[in-house]
C-alpha cells in the first residue's frame, strides 16, 4: 500500500525541480509509491515534449512509462533513501520527516 496525499508533501527541491518530502516517519520498507504510469511505446514516447521525456519516463523492455503525479516527483539521487521494486518506490531506510 502507498503512502496517502497526509504523509508527504510536493515542494522545490534542493536537488532538482520538485521533490517528495516526508511529512511524517516513513519506516524502512515502507512502500512510498505503487506506480500508475501511462504506457507507451518508444514511438509513442518520442512524440512527448522534450522536458517530459527528460525527465519523467523511465524504461520498460520494448515500453517507456510516463510517471504521473505524485510519484514522477521521486528524486533518485546519489544519497538515495528509495530504490525501485518492481514498480514502486520503497524505503531502504527510515525517512525523517522533512527529508
Amino acid at each position: 500500500m502507498s503512502l496517502n496525499a497526509n504523509d508527504y508533501e510536493i515542494k522545490i527541491s534542493p536537488i532538482s525541480g520538485k521533490g517528495i518530502f516526508a511529512k511524517r516517519l516513513i519506516k524502512s520498507g515502507e512502500t512510498i509509491f505503487e506506480w500508475s504510469p501511462k504506457v507507451f511505446t518508444k514511438e509513442e514516447a518520442g512524440k512527448l515534449p522534450k522536458e517530459e521525456l527528460d525527465h519523467y519516463t523511465y524504461p520498460d523492455g520494448v515500453n517507456i512509462l510516463w510517471m504521473q503525479p505524485p510519484e514522477r516527483f521521486m528524486n533518485h539521487s546519489c544519497d538515495a533513501n528509495t530504490k525501485v521494486v518492481g514498480k514502486s518506490d520503497v524505503a531502504i531506510c527510515n525517512i525523517q520527516v522533512g527529508e
